[in-house]
Order: C-alpha cells, then structure tokens, then sequence
C-alpha cells in the first residue's frame, strides 16, 4: 500500500509540471490615461505615435529596464535609482517602465519549482518508507544489512524536515 502511495504521489508531482500556461508576447495596457502595446518579441513599446525600444533584465526580483527613444536618448531604470533624458514629445521613462514590469512575472522560478519538488519528494518516501530512503543513503553501499531503528527514526524527522524546507521556499523564497 505504501508503495502506491508514494508512485501516485510520484505521478501527480510529475504531472503538475505539464500544466504550463501560455506565455503572452505581446499585451496592451493604459498607464496614467496612456494606451501601451508591448511587444515582448520584438521588445517595442508602441504609444500609438511613436515606437520605442527596450531591454528588461531580470535577476531574482529585481528587474532593471533600459528604454531607447525614436531619437536616440535613452531611460534606465532599477529598484534603486533611474536616469535619462526625455523630449517633451515621447512617453515619459517611468510611464514605459512601468508597462514593461507590467508583463514580467517573477512569481514562479524552474529553479524554485524543482528545488521544491525534489524536497518534497525526498520527505514524502522517507516518512511513506524510512527503509527505501535508508536504503538510497546508505543501504546500497553494504551487503545484506539492514537499518536500526534509529536510523530510520532520523530517516523519517530527515522526511519531516524536507517538507518543512520545501513549505518555507514555497511560501518566503
């Protein structure tokens, strides 16, 4: 019974990675009575008159824009601080900045969906089974031994606290 436990558990997991939604490249938005299309793609922002370039970079969650103007002026900006100069005619640098931010997510990492994943799933089969995770720790490395009690007693707090690293990254990561 344990077994099928932990393979349904297996299945789910590995199915939950299958439901990926589909991204948007290109999406409008109304910043401060400004019609905006972005164009993820390309890297546009069109206003509807004039069409300006840029290049988001995003790192954790911090993400840092830089707007290039029709007329070569350019905007930069981060968390921390932002500069440029802007021609009376073109959308300002924050208005644009802010359109682009609009359409970068940094809600769900691969990084953080794995790492979670894999500690879920080590401390799933040793509180499920403590002597299958003794026997991929250790088990594997002798012949014909078998776990103390102990061994699998820390096997199963070595479960327990797995799912409590995974409910933390989930939750403040």
């Amino acid at each position: 019974m344990k077994k099928v436990v932990v393979i349904a558990l297996c299945l789910l997991t590995l199915f939950s990675l299958c439901a990926c939604a589909k991204v948007k490249d290109h999406y409008t938005t109304r910043q401060w009575g400004t019609k905006l299309e972005v164009d993820k793609g390309n890297q546009t922002i069109k206003d509807g008159t004039y069409t300006y370039r840029y290049k988001a970079t995003t790192i954790g969650y911090d993400t840092s824009v830089n707007i290039y103007y029709p007329n070569g002026a350019s905007y930069y900006s981060d968390s921390n601080r932002y500069s440029g100069e802007i021609k009376k005619d073109y959308v300002t640098g924050d208005l644009l900045t802010s359109a682009v931010k609009k359409g970068i997510s940094t809600s769900v990492r691969p990084l953080k969906v794995v790492a979670v994943l894999f500690l879920l799933a080590v401390g799933i089969l040793n509180i499920v089974s403590p002597y299958s995770g003794w026997y991929l720790r250790r088990g594997w490395l002798y012949k014909d031994a078998e776990p103390s009690d102990a061994a699998l007693t820390a096997g199963r707090l070595l479960g327990f606290v797995c799912i409590g690293i995974a409910v933390i990254l989930v939750f403040f990561w």
